[in-house]
């Protein structure tokens, strides 16, 4: 999949006109079950955590994903051969 060079238009201030901008990323791709957790207290700070093995996953495959790719885990293509047809293998 492609998602460089996928354009973002910004609108400036003072009539300046709108500006077209170039969002440049990569992804990673995970499969599994995932926990969220609520931490802290609600009067000083609280935060939400998302745990388990997809994290992990996401975290090594945008690792191997470079600008404009997206890459997924080893889990996750496992899943992806039982519903999708490639036309390319993987």
């Amino acid at each position: 999949a492609r998602c460089s060079d996928f354009p973002i238009f910004a609108q400036h201030h003072k009539g300046q006109g709108s500006q077209v901008a170039t969002l440049n990323v990569h992804c990673g791709i995970g499969v599994g079950e995932i926990v969220g957790v609520h931490v802290g207290d609600y009067r000083t700070r609280r935060e939400y955590l998302i745990l388990g093995d997809p994290i992990d996953q996401v975290a090594e495959a945008v690792n191997a994903a470079s600008l404009g790719e997206v890459a997924a885990s080893p889990q996750a293509i496992t899943v992806l051969r039982k519903v999708c047809h490639f036309e390319k293998e993987i």
